[in-house]
């Protein structure tokens, strides 16, 4: 299996197409009877299994079963878009392609479709294709929280940095819920060599979700690096239930002595 590109996994945390723990088993009888237009047969029973086997995980067995339902029923656009996902996450991004593009042509107004096959393009380095998908959706739905930040990621990838930070700071601006925003600014503020920034923008990430262990880690290491260790081992306390920082933390403890407060951490 080919690694998925960094560019399409952050495209793909936004949309959740990767959050197959959260589906369950009864969900795809529900999907199948709500979007596909095929009569019942082998179409249903080649699609519930290669569903049920892309959820489990078993991707190079969900493969030829969703090829066969699409093959079936090439022109149903959830069908396509199943598909889709399971070449995106083999890493077969131009074959993941042509079926995103196939569920979008057959069902133009949803947006995880596009959004998905934003990120697809912005993968195979098609960044204008990508900035179109992403610019479509804002047509379907004006208000949408999620492209400014995809719209950025784009911006950055093309070394516009003030202009990533631009679209960032009005998607921050516009919100309450902007920890991703907000993460990614970081990451743009770091590669600009803005730390205190970077800083000020991941302790905002941990305070809307102190769970957000990718920006705990990130200030943690930072702090750590530029000496202020009483501030790391704060940061690794905010990460809570994460087993590996319980580690790092009582680590940092031990640095500084103070073994029962390490063992502590460890309990």
């Amino acid at each position: 299996m080919k690694a998925i590109p960094l560019l399409l996994v952050l495209t793909l945390c936004v949309v959740g197409s990767l959050q197959a723990d959260e589906l369950k088993e009864t969900d795809i009888p529900a999907e199948l009877n709500a979007k596909a237009s095929q009569d019942s047969g082998e179409f249903d029973l080649n699609y519930i299994r290669g569903r049920q086997k892309a959820l489990e995980g078993k991707l190079s067995e969900a493969l030829p079963l969703l090829e066969k339902a699409v093959a079936s029923a090439p022109d149903n656009a959830l069908v396509n878009y199943r598909l889709c996902e399971v070449y995106m996450r083999l890493g077969q991004l131009e074959k993941a392609e042509a079926s995103g593009k196939k569920a979008v042509e057959k069902d133009p107004t949803n947006i995880e479709y596009r959004m998905t096959l934003g990120g697809i393009y912005a993968a195979l380095k098609q960044l204008p294709e990508s900035r179109s998908q992403y610019e479509k959706i804002l047509e379907v739905e004006p208000g949408n929280s999620e492209v400014p930040l995809l719209l950025s990621i784009l911006e950055a990838e093309g070394g516009a940095n003030d202009k990533a930070i631009s679209i960032l700071t009005k998607a921050v601006d516009g919100t309450n819920d902007h920890f991703r925003a907000l993460f990614y600014r970081a990451k743009i503020y770091l590669e600009m060599g803005e730390i205190e920034k970077a800083k000020g923008d991941l302790d905002k990430c941990l305070t809307i979700r102190p769970n957000f262990v990718e920006a705990g880690t990130a200030l943690g290491i930072i702090q750590e690096k530029t000496g202020e260790i009483d501030a790391a081992i704060e940061t690794y306390a905010r990460i809570q239930g994460n087993g590996e920082f319980k580690k790092r933390l009582a680590q940092l403890y031990l640095n500084k002595n103070e073994n029962e407060k390490a063992l502590q951490a460890l309990i």
